[in-house]
């Protein structure tokens, strides 16, 4: 009976709007969050700007908090992708013209997507498998890359991580396996300066 209830939900666009709008809480004047699928519920969206969240079809997107401060910003979510996080913070961004892909048959659990700066891209390819992991960019111009049919399994607090800053680049090809309490960083996260508070390659 279920599943016939279902099934009609979703040939009825209205009716399909409105079981999605009562199990989500998307910001009241936009036209910049496209989700679709009926396992979409009790996620937070916050956008503040020009900025755009679409959700291919036959998605779970379950317990989770999307906020996106700047302009420009997307996140692209493709089909059969499964998102869940528990009440945590999954997405946070913060700056112009970044980009975050969540390809088809991705499995995504108790995962964070940290951006501050701009023009920054990560890619999740299709079938990738995480769980506690957490992807961390500072700055502008850095690039993540995960390979298909990898996995990412932290567990608790010893978590997979990864850590970019200074427009660098992260690589992971296909069909690698990470376990708990990794980091992976091309930077320490603490800079040095000059007193004009640029780098020293910059001032050069």
């Amino acid at each position: 009976m279920k599943e016939k209830i279902y099934r009609l939900i979703k040939k009825i666009p209205l009716i399909m709007r409105i079981y999605i709008k009562k199990y989500n809480r998307f910001p009241r004047k936009t036209n910049a969050v496209n989700m679709s699928g009926i396992k979409i519920r009790h996620n937070q969206v916050i956008l503040n700007g020009k900025n755009h969240v679409f959700c291919g079809i036959d998605c779970s997107i379950q317990n989770n908090k999307f906020v996106i401060h700047g302009n420009e910003n997307r996140v692209e979510i493709r089909d059969n992708v499964e998102i869940n996080g528990s009440d945590q913070q999954t997405i946070f961004m913060q700056g112009n013209n970044n980009h975050i892909i969540i390809e088809s048959g991705c499995r995504i659990s108790n995962t964070s997507f940290f951006i501050v700066g701009s023009n920054n891209k990560i890619t999740i390819s299709k079938n990738v498998s995480t769980m506690a992991t957490e992807f961390h960019i500072e700055r502008d111009n850095n690039t993540i890359f995960i390979g298909e049919n990898t996995s990412m399994h932290g567990r608790g607090t010893k978590t997979v991580h990864f850590a970019l800053d200074e427009g660098t680049n992260v690589v992971v090809g296909e069909d690698c396996m990470f376990s708990n309490d990794i980091q992976i960083r091309s930077s320490d996260s603490h800079s040095i300066l000059d007193l004009g508070g640029q780098t020293p390659e910059s001032s050069r």
